[in-house]
């Protein structure tokens, strides 16, 4: 005889099932999707699926025992009630046989029938103890359920953790990137700037240098320039003392005759004094004119004349 609660049994396992999915599971999925930003993604999606599988997997299981035990409680059932039939029978026939042994035989044909309702109890005990070891493996399935999805939540946030992470060593590594390139921009911003410099320097030095030639060169030129006229004023004033001195020699020369007729007259008329000053004067007066004539003739003559 099949179990008559069995469907109320099974049905009752799946209202229990979907009410955890329901009130537990699913609304986890979906808080632990809100809160790592992906409400409504593929990962959510993915989860509840998870988790409605495992929850069918766990019902189909726990009413894959339940009818595994129901059978298995019917067949020892029937096994237990066509023994007891048989037997029956056969105590049915002992006792027409032994009818006229009495009474006692009867008794214990009732007691055998006792005996056979308490085992048909104490089994029917046992399949009750069945149930309850089905809905034990229901709790631990929910429980390892419960397990894996706080496990998968745990990954999801280490997965969240670590592209945290990682995008923000990619945005430190651009600014460190970004910084480097402005400090080889400003580096060579300032290099430039010193080649503009050390260009403009050099080209002022060399200006510097080009005039300080220039003057030297002036100042050379004008120096040999003063130093040819020294050389010539002197050359001039040396050919005019030359001159001068020629013309004072033949201008000496000329009167030296007469001087010496003057000195030779003089010891004998008693003025030789006074005709000798009046001499001298005279070619004193007359030599200072010729060479100073001499003179600026050729000064004439060198400056242009």
């Amino acid at each position: 005889m099949a179990n008559p609660y069995l469907q109320d049994q099974i049905k009752g396992l799946q209202q229990q099932s979907n009410q955890n999915l329901q009130q537990t599971v699913l609304p986890g999925i979906n808080a632990g999707a809100v809160a790592a930003g992906g409400y409504g993604g593929s990962r959510q999606g993915i989860a509840q699926g998870v988790a409605i599988g495992n929850a069918q997997a766990g019902l189909n299981s726990a009413a894959a025992n339940l009818y595994g035990q129901s059978y298995e409680a019917d067949q020892n059932r029937s096994t237990q009630m066509s023994v007891a039939s048989m037997q029956n029978d056969t105590m049915r026939q002992a006792n027409a046989n032994q009818y006229s042994l009495g009474l006692g035989n009867l008794g214990l044909g009732y007691g055998n029938l006792a005996n056979q309702q308490q085992q048909t109890q104490n089994q029917y005990q046992l399949g009750v103890g069945n149930l309850g070891l089905g809905y034990g493996n229901l709790a631990n399935q929910q429980q390892q359920t419960a397990n894996q999805y706080g496990l998968g939540l745990g990954n999801l946030a280490l997965g969240n953790r670590q592209a945290d992470q990682s995008y923000s060593l990619g945005m430190g590594g651009l600014q460190n990137q970004s910084q480097a390139n402005a400090n080889q921009y400003a580096l060579g911003a300032g290099n430039l700037a010193l080649g503009y410099q050390q260009a403009d320097n050099n080209y002022n030095l060399g200006l510097g240098g080009l005039a300080i030639n220039q003057q030297n060169a002036n100042t050379n030129q004008a120096q040999a320039g003063a130093n040819i006229f020294s050389q010539g004023v002197t050359g001039q004033n040396a050919n005019a003392n030359g001159l001068y001195n020629l013309g004072l020699s033949q201008q000496q020369n000329g009167y030296l005759p007469y001087q010496q007729f003057g000195n030779t007259l003089s010891q004998f008329s008693g003025l030789g004094g006074s005709q000798q000053s009046t001499a001298n004067n005279g070619s004193n007066w007359l030599s200072g004119a010729l060479g100073g004539g001499i003179l600026g003739s050729q000064l004439y003559k060198t400056f242009g004349g």
